[in-house]
């Protein structure tokens, strides 16, 4: 007698572990900056993002718990940056067993790529994600909460949009030639048009750590949700190589 069988398939993200060979860049760390940026960046902006590994290994070993994570994320697609000896190329693929492998011997930023396959979608918050803030200025009883947002200032120190960047994920954002008023992509504009906002400027370091201080007070309280909240609720980026500082003691490092 032939067997019935039920399959559930459900729509899940391309899983990508991004490892970089730090040997590669000991003399060029700008290169390796850049490099990093330009990941964060792919990660920021497709669905599944936050969850791409970024391994950073000097040699050709990694360790324990690099292994560990990989494992863990269990990538369906590697890219590999920087020169990697043989051994370690096979014992990747022999433990890992990624649909798609790609290894990058000149690590360079211009020359990045998402292995072949693993290009994935960028699917931005809708209002449904939002849902929570919608009525925020409604006046209703319990809708006081807020969207705690960065906003860059022209010419805004880079190594402080580079901490945002990197270990909270941000909107796409610039400001105007003459008025300096910073704007979003259309979709966004329209969507913070209907909830209730606290946008903090930033322009330098000093100021970042000004507004993790206050960041940290409005999220005891109860009164926010930052920006960085939602993108990793619904499945944006956040990375950083080290464990970042607490927002309490509001101090950055490079």
């Amino acid at each position: 007698m032939d067997s019935e069988y039920t399959v559930l398939a459900q729509n899940r993200p391309i899983q990508v572990a991004f490892l970089i060979n730090t040997e590669s860049f000991a003399s060029r760390l700008a290169a390796l900056d850049h490099l990093i940026d330009a990941i964060a960046h792919w990660n920021n902006t497709h669905w599944g993002g936050r969850k791409n590994p970024i391994i950073l290994f000097n040699g050709n070993a990694l360790r324990d718990e690099d292994w560990l994570q990989l494992e863990v994320t269990d990538p369906d697609c590697l890219s590999i940056i920087g020169t990697t000896a043989k051994e370690l190329i096979e014992r990747l693929d022999e433990r890992l067993h990624p649909w798609s492998f790609e290894v990058n011997d000149a690590a360079q930023p211009d020359g990045f790529r998402i292995p072949h396959g693993a290009e994935g979608i960028a699917v931005p918050p809708s209002p449904t994600n939002f849902g929570r803030l919608l009525h925020a200025g409604s006046g209703l009883p319990g809708r006081e909460e807020k969207l705690l947002m960065f906003e860059f200032l022209d010419q805004c120190d880079p190594n402080a949009k580079r901490f945002v960047h990197r270990n909270f994920g941000t909107f796409h954002q610039w400001s105007l030639p003459k008025s300096k008023e910073i704007r979003r992509e259309a979709w966004l504009e329209r969507l913070l048009s209907k909830i209730n906002c606290q946008r903090i400027p930033i322009s330098d370091v000093s100021s970042l750590a000004a507004a993790l201080a206050q960041l940290s007070d409005e999220c005891a309280r109860g009164t926010c949700v930052p920006a960085y909240h939602l993108l990793r609720r619904f499945n944006w980026h956040r990375w950083t190589s080290n464990p970042g500082p607490s927002a309490s003691s509001a101090t950055i490092t490079k």
